[in-house]
């Protein structure tokens, strides 16, 4: 079976991350089909027009906040 994994990383501000001074770097995953993805996208943010769904935009927005953790439950639950 095929299985496509996705990453996403966090805080990157260049290549050398053996620096002191280099902030903190976070990556992550998850094993989820892209369907199943797809379909908590859409359950949790499908009223957000933006076609990828960033930290920094979507903690702007009260709104936004129960959906995160909603999201969050719902993965850490099934």
């Amino acid at each position: 079976m095929e299985q496509t994994v996705f990453l996403d990383e966090c805080g990157f501000t260049g290549e050398d991350l053996a620096q002191p001074d280099q902030p903190v770097f976070v990556v992550a995953s998850h094993n989820l089909t892209e369907d199943e993805a797809s379909a908590l996208k859409e359950q949790h943010f499908g009223h957000v027009k933006a076609e990828e769904l960033k930290h920094s935009s979507l903690q702007r927005r009260e709104q936004h906040h129960a959906a995160v953790t909603a999201l969050l439950d719902a993965v850490l639950t099934s």
